[in-house]
């Protein structure tokens, strides 16, 4: 006869472990006895799950801090059989080789609005202050419309491209040869608008300003990244840049495309 193999619990070799009763005696316990057997097999069970989890987790950390402390000592002592220097060191010597490529395209780029206001509003808006009308007591024959328009308050974008080494950087031959440039973009109005020709089938008339400039900052950053690579910031400093060439060079280059382009190509160079 096949002999029956002992039942026994997971957490059999826990401390304050009772076996399985034998059915004799199981069968004979009142029903409060019965709960307490119930809640005593799930607290045992739930100590030994928790203690191995923190077993578990004990084991897990030491072999994670053996781990940090290999991967501390390959970044800065040795990376390797191959190389007494650790990454950190190997990386830097080759960084050191390489980074003159990469400081000609390496800008910020800042947006700010300027004051593009005429004479004739500063005056206008002097009489008012102190007349509470236009006194044109000089003959200037001031206008309060101009082209239909009332003369108003006017307030134009400027994208300014500025060398991230720009306190020691210098262009060559060039007697103000410090790499800045400044791009106007237009008034708010003139960018909203351009944008809205650049993307086609999106209205940016209602979008709040910050929207605005981050997509002007990108589109700046791609075109400028492109320019510097191709002309050096000499060529850059000295060319001028109309807002309208530039929403001609997204449209050419698939601003408005989906997926790859040459415009997603140069605003990636940049890092953006």
């Amino acid at each position: 006869m096949k002999k029956k193999s002992k039942r026994t619990h997971r957490s059999s070799g826990d401390k304050y472990y009772i076996p399985y009763l034998p059915d004799e005696i199981f069968n004979n316990l009142s029903s409060d006895e019965r709960e307490i057997q119930r809640e005593y097999r799930v607290y045992h069970r739930v100590v030994h799950d928790i203690n191995k989890r923190i077993t578990d987790n004990q084991l897990l950390i030491k072999k994670l801090r053996d781990r940090i402390k290999e991967d501390k000592y390959r970044l800065n002592e040795k990376a390797s059989e191959e190389h007494e220097e650790g990454y950190v060191e190997l990386m830097a010597e080759r960084y050191q080789l390489l980074n003159h490529l990469y400081e000609e395209v390496d800008f910020t780029v800042s947006l700010s609005p300027k004051n593009r206001s005429s004479d004739s509003f500063y005056k206008n808006q002097k009489d008012m202050e102190i007349y509470g009308e236009i006194n044109d007591d000089k003959r200037e024959n001031r206008r309060t419309t101009y082209g239909g328009k009332e003369i108003t308050e006017v307030f134009s974008w400027n994208a300014q491209i500025r060398s991230k080494n720009y306190k020691y950087s210098l262009i060559p031959d060039l007697t103000k040869g410090k790499k800045i440039k400044n791009i106007t973009l237009g008034t708010e109005s003139v960018m909203r608008e351009n944008l809205n020709i650049m993307y086609e089938g999106l209205d940016f008339s209602e979008d709040e300003i910050e929207v605005i400039k981050d997509e002007w900052k990108s589109i700046v950053r791609a075109y400028s990244t492109m320019y510097i690579s191709k002309y050096k910031w000499r060529g850059f400093k000295l060319d001028t840049h109309p807002k309208e060439k530039i929403v001609e060079w997204c449209i050419k280059n698939g601003i408005n495309e989906d997926g790859e382009s040459e415009f997603l190509k140069w605003l990636s160079m940049s890092g953006y």
